[in-house]
């Protein structure tokens, strides 16, 4: 398994503009944001599966977005062997 640093942020301001309605973004939100950088990060460990699925094994459940893009991505290209296991872990301190 592979282990990359996700960069924690701190949102500063963070304005929902509106839901977008059609096209291939439908559902999904505009936002407007102002962040700060955090000297922590969570660590997100990806590694390739044999059977074509996509799992996610951390505390925020299966429909966290970590599972559900590589979910989506593998829908848009179609490929079985693109699928990803996807692991996160965050600091307990």
């Amino acid at each position: 398994m592979d282990w990359y640093p996700a960069p924690g942020k701190l949102n500063l301001f963070l304005h929902v503009l509106g839901r977008r309605e059609a096209g291939e973004h439908a559902g999904y939100h505009d936002l407007q944001t102002v962040f700060r950088l955090l000297d922590r990060a969570d660590r997100v460990g990806i590694s390739a599966r044999q059977d074509g699925e996509v799992r996610f094994s951390g505390e925020f459940g299966d429909e966290n977005l970590c599972a559900r893009a590589p979910r989506y991505r593998s829908r848009l290209i179609s490929a079985r062997s693109s699928s990803t296991r996807v692991v996160a872990s965050w600091p307990s301190s």
